[in-house]
């Protein structure tokens, strides 16, 4: 049995500001934590711990 996690959030800003700070790689470390992120198809990208 396939188990899955589903998280819904609302943020108090347009969805243009959240979409430039999660399709960008700096953006998204300072939000989240460090990764290579890359808004490319096929990009399999990962997060580091700190």
């Amino acid at each position: 049995m396939a188990k899955s996690i589903t998280l819904t959030r609302s943020y108090p800003h347009p969805p243009e500001k959240v979409w430039k700070t999660i399709s960008n790689s700096e953006a998204l470390a300072s939000w989240l934590m460090p990764n290579n992120f890359k808004l490319e198809v096929g990009h399999r990208f990962y997060f580091q711990k700190k």
